[in-house]
């Protein structure tokens, strides 16, 4: 295998090669898949990393920026982004795993993970989860692939209406990253040689409030079953904007923009969480295996926006 190391942002676009950044999700992936000829290794390219203030007062972030440098750099302008970084992984994961890299990285279905099953996404022409064990799987099914996206760092992204870069210059709505969920066949709409090579974010809220929920299956370093990123901006007693999106329900990451067209104009009470709740898990079609999530995830919403609005939930 040929490992390059591109100098420059330039000569890194329209490699043939996998790029590598941080490698968490690429080094595994290689001991389940047939390797590929060559990687194009961009952690040390210049002008792929950091936070910076953009002309309009929102904030790029580079493809190769850590996630724990982002949380760090972010917390005060972008409050509920930090809030699920620093839920995210482990400590070691997050000083070594990229931005873009959390974006990009495949789905963490077992039967896509195991190198003796096929399924849509590893060259084959069906998804075993559908009649097999889809316990981990969706509950709005948008596609043949029964399983969530896993970045939670997509999901937070969603609520704050960012975008990523392509190759230095194409910009995108972050929700354009995934597509409608419908391709079973990839994670994304990347191309081979095309690179993420930044994230913008809008001017940051003045007051935001934030909340973050993650439901897991033990106690931490742990895939979220369930998660939920919430952002509300409170006048007079009143939630004049929010801004909520979920993950782990659905092939791609969710924004729940029937939730924040019931909370803005809404008096901050507790009476509210449930109704939330129970507006967010409207229209879910879940397996029999994973009903479980639907009442997981009616709580989770409560339970970021009681932690954002600061009440007690009723769930």
């Amino acid at each position: 295998m040929k490992i390059e190391f591109p100098a420059s942002v330039e000569d890194a676009i329209g490699s043939e090669g996998v790029y590598r950044a941080g490698g968490v999700d690429l080094q595994e992936l290689l001991r389940i898949h047939p390797q590929p000829e060559m990687i194009t290794d961009i952690s040390r390219t210049p002008d792929l990393r950091g936070c910076h203030r953009t002309s309009d007062d929102g904030t790029r972030v580079g493809a190769t920026t850590t996630l724990s440098e982002a949380a760090s750099s972010l917390a005060d302008a972008y409050p509920a982004l930090a809030l699920t970084i620093n839920a995210s992984a482990t400590p070691q994961i997050r000083n070594t795993a990229t931005v873009a890299g959390n974006l990009a990285q495949a789905t963490r279905c077992w039967y896509f993970r195991n190198p003796l099953s096929t399924c849509f996404k590893s060259g084959g022409n069906s998804c075993p989860a559908d009649s097999g064990d889809n316990l981990y799987g969706v509950i709005f099914n948008q596609g043949p692939c029964l399983y969530p996206h896993p970045s939670s760092l997509g999901m937070a992204l969603l609520t704050y209406d960012a975008r990523f870069e392509i190759d230095n210059c194409k910009s995108e709505p972050i929700a354009a990253l995934w597509g409608d969920g419908q391709n079973p066949h990839s994670d994304n709409i990347l191309r081979r040689g095309e690179l993420i090579t930044a994230i913008t974010l809008p001017q940051p809220w003045q007051l935001e409030r934030a909340g973050y929920v993650r439901s897991i299956s033990r106690f931490a370093a742990e895939w979220p079953l369930v998660e939920c990123c919430c952002r509300v901006i409170v006048e007079g007693g009143i939630i004049s904007r929010a801004s909520i999106a979920v993950g782990g329900v659905a092939n791609t990451p969710l924004r729940l923009s029937n939730v924040e067209s019931f909370l803005v104009g809404q008096t901050v009470d507790a009476e509210i969480l449930e109704q939330a709740g129970l507006l967010g898990t409207a229209g879910a079609t879940p397996s029999a295996q994973t009903r479980y999530k639907v009442m997981i995830l009616r709580t989770a919403i409560a339970d970021a926006l009681s932690m954002a609005l600061g009440l007690e939930t009723t769930t």
